[in-house]
């Protein structure tokens, strides 16, 4: 089983690589806000103003956000 570290790291990745299908990149988006923590919440707000990522991603990001917020 990964560490939260591990799988954090692992979701950051998969957030990250523009390669990935919107629905991979909004997935990963979403498990970081059910992780939270000062990191999740760092790369959710960067993907969230990142104007190259697609509107999807981004309002997916902000939505992580609020959750990751509550944690």
């Amino acid at each position: 089983m990964a560490s939260p570290r591990q799988s954090l790291d692992f979701l950051i990745q998969q957030l990250n690589n523009t390669h990935n299908g919107a629905s991979v990149r909004v997935g990963a988006a979403e498990g970081l806000g059910h992780l939270g923590g000062p990191d999740a919440r760092e790369v959710l707000i960067s993907a969230a103003n990142n104007l190259h990522n697609a509107g999807e991603i981004r309002a997916a990001a902000l939505r992580a956000l609020g959750m990751a917020c509550q944690r």
